[in-house]
């Protein structure tokens, strides 16, 4: 039914661009009522939803995420209600969830403009529509208001006040901005038992303007604060937001959970608020104080300084207590930081590097604190580097203050612990850091010495012999426990990598040593596999947020089709030219504000950007690029291959399969890929019983693990060791038993065939290819139609 509603919605506003008209509300309003038109309180927000994507970013204000409207049902669970009011209804999505969920007689909508109410009246007609003066609809509300939802505005700075009763009895005036006072104004309403729905910024908690300081006159608490998930009103807003449950009643403490997308994760944290239950993790709920709560997110960060301290053993000392002196750059073409020994440069904002040097500056002098360091405490080097590890990195953040731009002040950086050891400790961690620079660069020297070799070779051919004589050479100094000791190093990276790209390398290493062809060959796959499989967790990534992949998905779109590519058939240069798209995407929001940095942390299910930061390296484009290039070449272009040119080209692969490990490094460790076998619920959150689907041994690992969400047991996730959060990847990769055998296999998505859709394996050879049903695959397959 719905479906028929929205494709009669796409006829209307086709009609009226046919007809030379803007679509708008108004129009809209009465199109809808002329071909009579209704819709039901229960489809409202789906329809509503739908019309905000084809008006795009005119209709944004209105876009209500299904994750809010699954909350506040289940919040509302089991109540009934005489009146409910929404004092800022846009089109009525909300407020028709709030109705669907209490049965409630009376329903009270406002919204400030006439051309909104109007069509708020034809898709709500049972509800009471004001429009005009806010001032006058907030004053004339009646008392005993049942249920108060709304998603408030942000950021509407007004001259407007109102008069409010306290809970004792006597008048106020107050002053705020336009959320500010709706907020207050209709909580005020409630009834005794009532409870007001409000999704409120962040700042609404620390800043000194907040109505919340006026909670305790008017008689008002914060039950709880729950949460959005990052990024759930995007594209429209980005910024972190909250849902607060709101009663007459002054209270000291606050429930604070963090919402998903995830619903049974959600109903969790719903049933730990009812049942005043402290969850087992933050993230299912726990109770802080109200007046010090600046978000869940600063919690989660202080939770995980506070695993980071553990593993110290030494005492933490206040950066102020180790400053001779402490200078703030100052916005003026004439200022410049004097010459003082033993000083250090600390970015205010951001997360750019601390520097010992103001050559080595990145930001303007007016973003910096010189911070000069009292040597007979502590070493200067000691402290900045300290302070660019991953706990300096977290403490700046959390020192830094605003509403607005997050920054630091005087106060602040005084303030900031500096994890401390005797100083002759420090000089052997400052002696290791510079042995591991050295070898390093001998490293690289070696590495100059062999590119001028290979450019030589190539500028003047007749070198060869003179070039050759310095590789033997070369070759004598590199002893061959050090050879070994590469193998032995590199066998153990594998081992780290999840099992569809360890089983390949494992299948490289096991060919004969003298087999070039093949082994080559297997690489080809390892890099085509990883292509795709990178390009799987980016996908998953974005899917995980439903208005953000829309727009992902039509501009994928338009890409792949400039270059005849698509789904259908997917090939190595699909995946690459989807993983180049996607790890632009990445980029962009990496380098963004901190607000899209969180929505990039949440749609990984991580606790920081570690993950998407080592995927979407810039250096992995290269890497990929030089492995299709040749792979199109070598198995486009086929033809005998020689002994001699089948070992270059398996060095030439090796040399790229290093590359790629020096960008990832040790993610893996942190990081990995799991399925599930069954799940149970077990004092408020989910035990999962995992298989661990990491390195080449497919006989995988199991273990029961905690997190917030009971997983499917037919589908893949990635977990971080520090997040009890998943990423459920779509299922265009597949592990499981072959039909014919009990060993584990790997299956990538290939293409689609009539047969259904067809999965490869890189590294099984009995059974190379199986094929599931789309009707099986549907999500994967619904992915597909790009």
């Amino acid at each position: 039914m719905i479906q028929e509603l929205i494709n009669k919605l796409w006829l209307i506003c086709d009609e009226i661009r046919t007809s030379g008209q803007r679509i708008n509300f108004k129009i809209l309003a009465e199109q809808l009522s002329d071909q009579g038109v209704s819709i039901s309180k229960a489809d409202l927000p789906e329809f509503i939803s739908a019309l905000v994507k084809k008006m795009g970013a005119d209709a944004g204000l209105f876009y209500v995420p299904e994750t809010l409207t699954h909350i506040i049902a289940k919040i509302l669970e089991g109540r009934s209600s005489n009146i409910v009011c929404d004092p800022w209804a846009g089109l009525g999505s909300l407020l028709s969830s709030v109705m669907e969920a209490t049965q409630a007689p009376r329903s009270i909508a406002y919204s400030p403009k006439n051309d909104q109410t109007s069509l708020g009246e034809v898709l709500l007609p049972s509800a009471e529509w004001w429009s005009g003066e806010i001032s006058h609809f907030l004053t004339t509300l009646p008392n005993g208001i049942d249920i108060v939802a709304s998603m408030i505005p942000f950021g509407f700075r007004n001259n407007l006040s109102i008069i409010l009763n306290t809970s004792a009895g006597s008048s106020i005036e107050i002053q705020s901005d336009l959320g500010g006072l709706i907020l207050a104004a209709s909580s005020v309403k409630l009834s005794s038992e009532g409870i007001g729905l409000f999704v409120v910024p962040n700042s609404f908690f620390f800043s000194n303007r907040s109505i919340l300081r006026k909670f305790e006159t008017l008689g008002l608490g914060i039950f709880a604060a729950l949460a959005m998930p990052p990024g759930s009103f995007a594209p429209y807003v980005t910024i972190p937001t909250h849902l607060i449950i709101i009663k007459k009643e002054v209270q000291s403490q606050t429930f604070v959970a963090q919402l998903s997308q995830d619903q049974n994760t959600n109903n969790q944290i719903i049933d730990n608020y009812k049942q005043r239950i402290i969850g087992t993790t933050l993230e299912l709920g726990c109770y802080v104080d109200t007046m010090s709560f600046s978000g869940v997110e600063s919690l989660q960060l202080v939770r995980r300084i506070n695993q980071l301290e553990q593993a110290l053993d030494y005492p933490a000392v206040p950066l102020g207590e180790i400053a001779n002196q402490i200078i703030l750059g100052v916005s003026n073409k004439d200022f410049a930081f004097p010459n003082i020994e033993n000083s250090i440069f600390i970015p205010l904002l951001g997360n750019s590097d601390v520097v010992d040097s103001w050559e080595n500056a990145s930001l303007k002098a007016q973003n910096y604190a010189q911070v000069v360091i009292n040597s007979t405490c502590t070493y200067p080097q000691f402290v900045y580097r300290f302070l660019n590890s991953e706990l300096g990195r977290m403490l700046r953040s959390i020192a830094m203050t605003g509403t607005t731009i997050l920054r630091m002040n005087l106060q602040s950086i005084r303030g900031i612990r500096i994890y401390i050891p005797d100083l002759e400790t420090q000089q052997s961690i400052l002696a290791t850091e510079a042995s591991i620079t050295s070898e390093l660069n001998i490293i690289l020297g070696l590495q100059n010495e062999l590119v001028e070799y290979r450019r030589n070779l190539w500028a003047d051919p007749r070198s060869q012999d003179r070039i050759n004589q310095g590789l033997r050479f070369l070759s004598s100094r590199i002893s061959g426990n050090m050879k070994n000791h590469t193998d032995e190093s590199l066998e153990l990276w594998f081992e780290t990598l999840p099992f569809p790209l360890a089983s390949i390398l494992r299948a490289w290493q096991a060919t004969e040593s003298e087999d070039y062809k093949t082994k080559y060959e297997h690489l080809l796959d390892f890099f085509e596999a990883t292509t795709e499989f990178l390009s799987i967790i980016f996908l998953s990534a974005f899917y995980s947020k439903e208005q953000v992949f829309e727009g992902i998905k039509r501009d994928l779109e338009q890409i792949l089709k400039k270059q005849n590519l698509g789904f259908k058939r997917a090939t190595f240069g699909t995946w690459r030219a989807v993983l180049d798209f996607l790890l632009k995407q990445i980029r962009i929001y990496l380098s963004s504000n901190d607000d899209n940095r969180s929505i990039c942390i949440d749609m990984f299910a991580g606790v920081n950007t570690q993950l998407p930061e080592v995927l979407s390296h810039k250096n992995i484009s290269g890497i990929i690029e030089f492995a299709n290039n040749k792979r199109n070449v070598w198995r486009g272009h086929g033809g005998v291959v020689s002994q001699e040119e089948a070992k270059l080209r398996n060095e030439q692969l090796l040399s790229r399969v290093q590359e790629l490990r020096e960008v990832m490094g040790n993610i893996w460790k942190n990081v990995q890929l799991v399925s599930a076998s069954n799940c149970r619920p077990r004092r408020g959150m989910f035990e999962n019983n995992v298989a661990i689907l990491m390195g080449s041994n497919s006989e995988f690992i199991k273990e029961w693990r905690g997190f917030s969400t009971g997983l499917d047991v037919e589908r893949l996730y990635i977990v971080h060791r520090d997040s009890l959060r998943v990423l459920q990847l779509l299922p265009l990769i597949i592990i499981g038993s072959s039909p014919t055998s009990a060993k584990n296999a790997c299956y990538f998505f290939n293409r689609v065939e009539k047969e259904g859709l067809r999965y490869i394996s890189y590294h099984y050879t009995d059974l190379p290819e199986r094929f599931w049903s789309i009707k099986d695959a549907q999500e994967a397959s619904s992915l597909l139609d790009l």
